[in-house]
């Protein structure tokens, strides 16, 4: 057996003796930092490195019923759409010593549910869903464990639970009005899978009676759902562009991401379709790469770093006792570039 394995744990009284210091004081530099004046911070850190000192996490858990952890549940992590939301809300936890555990769903409502046992069952003193669409049983679960949680990414006034996100089809519906107002009459959309998925189902629904309140209808084959992948925006538009009759091409394309829209603009190179000159497209995400697209990307910002900082806050509120707004509406933000213009001829239909 090595020296290592015959080491005994370093203790919290002996980072004390090592600082100079009471166990109180160390036990401040590691919860709450800020309340220790500069030079017994230093003097602890100091001591925790060179001693190798450990908290025990499940010791202090038992001890104050608390993980210091907080779960969050994402469809998936191959959408670049949650890094922004997930680093943001990383910060934010980090800052008051929570840590964050990040599981995904693969757009299963099973499947999240059995990830939710699993957090909650771990700990997790917390948790952050995506969407309003969940299985009842996870819902009933959360409330019997009195568990502070939340939704994000949708906003809906007949929730009866906590959230912070936004309208998205009002957001669809403000993309119509973009396009209307520049002159397209013949629109189709470019979509993710519905199943499980009400965002995709909001936006859909957003832009079908934002169409219909100015006499306009999307018809069922002008709607296509693809993979939420650059070969699935490929496979959407071309399916659009090859089903229409000859004179009756759509002008506008809706897309519900940005990933989407990427693989129309490929395919649309490909097949030498003009872009905005022929075919205007408008993303939904406006991630950072969408700026640099050839051309750039107009597109629906979705504000993901204001819902983190909002829903960090409401959950470290609750777990601090204090009131907080259950309900928080942020607004995403049209940014129009170079995909969207007046359609080849504005009077067609």
């Amino acid at each position: 057996m090595n020296d290592a394995a015959k080491r005994p744990p370093v203790r919290l009284s002996d980072v004390a003796r090592a600082a100079g210091c009471s166990a109180a004081t160390v036990s401040r530099v590691l919860n709450a930092p800020e309340t220790v004046n500069r030079d017994a911070r230093l003097r602890v850190e100091a001591a925790v490195r060179e001693l190798g000192y450990t908290r025990n996490g499940a010791a202090r858990a038992l001890r104050s019923r608390r993980s210091q952890t907080i779960g969050v549940i994402l469809p998936t992590l191959k959408q670049p759409i949650y890094a922004d939301f997930i680093g943001t809300l990383q910060d934010r936890l980090a800052r008051q010593n929570y840590a964050l555990i990040v599981t995904t769903s693969d757009y299963s409502l099973d499947r999240e549910l059995f990830q939710a046992r699993l957090l909650v069952e771990r700990g997790i003193d917390g948790l952050v869903l995506i969407g309003h669409t969940h299985r009842p049983e996870l819902m009933d679960l959360l409330r019997a464990q009195e568990l502070p949680f939340l939704t994000t990414y949708t906003f809906e006034t007949g929730a009866g639970h906590p959230m912070v996100g936004f309208d998205n089809a009002a957001a669809m519906a403000r993309v119509v009005d973009h396009l209307f107002a520049l002159g397209h009459r013949r629109f189709a959309m470019l979509a993710g899978s519905r199943t499980n998925n009400d965002r995709v189902e909001q936006r859909i629904a957003g832009a079908v009676a934002a169409l219909a309140e100015r006499g306009l209808v999307l018809p069922p084959e002008r709607i296509v759902e693809e993979a939420f992948t650059i070969e699935g925006g490929r496979r959407g538009v071309a399916r659009l562009l090859d089903g229409a009759r000859p004179g009756e091409r759509p002008t506008a394309l809706l897309c519900t991401s940005d990933v989407l829209a990427y693989g129309v603009l490929v395919e649309c190179r490909a097949r030498r379709v003009d872009v905005p000159g022929e075919l205007s497209v408008v993303g939904y995400d406006s991630l950072q790469s969408s700026a640099h697209m050839l051309p750039a990307l107009t597109s629906m910002e979705i504000p993901a770093e204001e819902m983190a900082r909002g829903a960090a806050a409401f959950l470290l509120a609750r777990l601090a006792g204090q009131a907080h707004p259950e309900r928080v509406e942020v607004v995403p933000r049209l940014v129009v570039r170079d995909t969207s213009a007046p359609p080849p001829d504005a009077g067609g239909r």
